[in-house]
């Protein structure tokens, strides 16, 4: 846990001082910023996202934590369905990416201006990618970029009390799936 941005990081630290590394986590599962944060390692509670099945662990290592620290590593969150936006985004361009994979990608509109006119490496990765789990991303990106709203209601089993609510709620523009 933390190998890649430890090893990114300590490499560029020989080659590259000045060059900026910066990880990106899972705003609903947080370890390793949080970590950074408390100034120990720290444990989600049972509860916390999976969403990005590779890289959602409920506990930092000392050793990871130690070395992150260490080398000054930073890290910024981002939520759920922005990385839902940015997997959908990159497959629109032909590009497959996991979830924990497109993360990477995800954190960029954090530094939309500190990265004009600059050399950006961006890791993107794909080989654990589920295609069922397309359309769930879909939704949830859907649902992130307020173009999807889902509702659950409960009426009666009466035609003119859902035609009631449809021309009191919806317009010519809405859909209804």
């Amino acid at each position: 846990m933390g190998a890649l941005i430890t090893g990114i990081k300590s490499c560029m630290n020989i080659l590259s001082p000045s060059t900026k590394v910066i990880g990106v986590e899972n705003a609903s599962a947080p370890l390793v910023s949080e970590s950074l944060k408390a100034g120990k390692p720290v444990s989600l509670p049972d509860t916390y996202s999976r969403f990005l099945d590779s890289t959602s662990h409920r506990s930092l290592p000392q050793c990871s934590y130690d070395r992150m620290k260490s080398l000054g590593c930073e890290v910024i969150t981002v939520p759920e369905g922005h990385i839902a936006s940015t997997i959908v985004k990159l497959y629109e361009f032909g590009l497959i990416a996991e979830t924990s994979g497109a993360v990477a990608a995800a954190g960029l509109a954090s530094f939309k201006e500190q990265i004009k006119g600059k050399n950006v490496v961006c890791l993107i990765t794909g080989s654990n990618f589920e295609i069922s789990r397309l359309d769930y991303i879909r939704e949830m990106a859907l649902t992130f970029e307020e173009l999807k709203v889902q509702l659950l209601l409960k009426i009666r089993a009466d035609k003119h009390e859902l035609r009631h609510f449809i021309k009191t709620c919806l317009t010519d523009d809405d859909e209804i799936i």
